[in-house]
């Protein structure tokens, strides 16, 4: 004959625990979501910065072909 096993109640410390880990869960979740979003915030600027050099490049070029110095 198979033991019949109670069924665990659910006390509020075991309630509390599990919404603790919930949260830690959602904390770390949240750090590697601010890594990664540092990461790409990093490389957009890394972008632009690199767009913003073309930009005063061809504006240079631009400004010396009207002025006639090129």
């Amino acid at each position: 004959m198979q033991e019949i096993m109670p069924v665990k109640d659910n006390t509020e410390e075991e309630a509390v625990r599990e919404y603790v880990d919930a949260i830690e869960n959602n904390i770390e979740y949240f750090k590697e979501w601010c890594a990664i979003y540092k990461t790409q915030k990093e490389i957009a600027q890394q972008k632009v910065s690199f767009l913003e050099m073309k930009v005063a490049q061809l504006t240079e070029i631009i400004r010396q072909y009207q002025n006639g110095t090129m």
